[in-house]
């Protein structure tokens, strides 16, 4: 069958997604063809400059070129490009015929919504949206649970990250349904040499801890409180990438502390190295944020698989997984003294060899992308035969 992977913002820029490589590379798999078409964008509205085709890792991707604005653009001119973008991304779906459309979130998922006749699709929801934008003002929040509850009574079939989330949908009806973490496979999230390298260009002595955040830049994810609770102790490095609204900011605050380096966007190719140099990852959500109440980010399989302790927040569902996985530290969101606490007991290199095992343990089981792939090709076949 010839399979379609919607995709909100550009798949490589300004690196790999690693959810939609992964999906796609378990439904090849499954003997299916792969096109994603995705909006050359990246999350923060930068407009990406790259060919329109060209074949990722065995992936066909076709881009959609149409204006995009960063967040501290009005409204009302951002609401109007998305229009216009989804309105690009349909056609050129529809161009390409496809025998079953994946949606990755609402924000693509909407299209269908317009079709009076259409392919087979499924809706993939990889945030619970409304609450990612409960920021913004009404009545956004509220029309984007109406239109996830038409989506998901819609679709042939409903993918999310979070059994939270899960339930959430399954109370709009939700029916073929199916939960797919965002895993990582352990055998390849595996270190090279590279990570000592990258210790020595840190400066980081044979003594010193490293916590390290890989992610989104922005507000609710504890970075500028770990600088601040890194420049309070002794012996402690923090190693911050990624990309965001909150990019510069971050940089700025980096290069003020003088334990705290900025690195900037990390390729999905280079976590493993990244992670492996570190000692502790940062994974503290803001749990007032309805969004990260229930998230199970990529922070979690990332450390599972890399064999580290995470540091969460209490209230969060992360901050629960952990602490009854026993696979890190849990500690009240917004607190440096809080954070500085759990850093203490993580010095103990006994402490995070018994969370890093457990991780690793649950990352080669039931969280681990091997389960993950194969229910997703069992949801395809179910679609399939139908």
């Amino acid at each position: 069958m010839k399979v379609v992977i919607a995709h909100g913002i550009d798949l490589c820029e300004p690196y790999l997604d690693n959810r939609v490589a992964l999906e796609a590379e378990a439904i090849m798999e499954a003997g299916h063809e792969i096109t994603v078409v995705c909006w050359a964008r990246t999350v923060s509205g930068e407009i990406i400059d790259r060919a329109e085709e060209e074949v990722v890792s065995g992936v066909n991707v076709r881009r959609v070129f149409s204006p995009a604005s960063t967040p501290d653009k009005p409204l009302p001119k951002r609401i109007f490009e998305h229009l216009l973008a989804k309105q690009r991304i349909s056609k050129i779906i529809k161009d390409l015929d496809p025998d079953i459309v994946h949606f990755n979130d609402l924000d693509t998922a909407v299209i269908a919504l317009f079709w009076s006749n259409g392919p087979v699709w499924v809706y993939d929801a990889r945030e619970y949206y409304a609450g990612m934008i409960s920021h913004l003002p009404w009545p956004l929040p509220d029309l984007a649970n109406f239109l996830e509850k038409w989506v998901v009574r819609k679709a042939d079939g409903v993918i999310t990250v979070s059994p939270v989330i899960m339930r959430r949908l399954a109370s709009y009806g939700a029916s073929n349904r199916i939960l797919i973490y965002n895993s990582r496979e352990p055998d390849r999230f595996v270190a090279s040499e590279k990570s000592g390298e990258l210790r020595r260009q840190w400066g980081v002595k044979p003594d010193e801890l490293v916590v390290i955040y890989i992610g989104s830049l922005g507000p609710g994810r504890s970075i500028i409180e770990m600088i601040d609770a890194v420049d309070n102790m002794d012996r402690i490095s923090f190693i911050v990438g990624g990309h965001g609204v909150w990019a510069r900011k971050i940089k700025e605050t980096a290069a003020k502390s003088g334990k705290t380096r900025f690195v900037g966007p990390i390729p999905s190719g280079d976590l493993p190295d990244y992670y492996g140099a570190a000692d502790i990852v940062l994974g503290a959500l803001d749990p007032n944020y309805p969004n990260h109440q229930l998230a199970m980010p990529n922070k979690l399989f990332e450390s599972i698989s890399a064999g580290r302790p995470l540091v969460a927040a209490r209230g969060t569902l992360v901050g629960d997984v952990i602490e009854k996985e026993g696979i890190g530290e849990v500690t009240d969101y917004g607190y440096r003294d809080k954070l500085i606490q759990a850093l203490r007991k993580l010095r103990n290199p006994e402490i995070r060899r018994k969370y890093g095992d457990r991780g690793l343990e649950l990352a080669k089981g039931e969280y681990g992308w091997r389960w993950q792939a194969q229910k997703l090709q069992a949801l395809y076949r179910s679609i399939a035969k139908a």
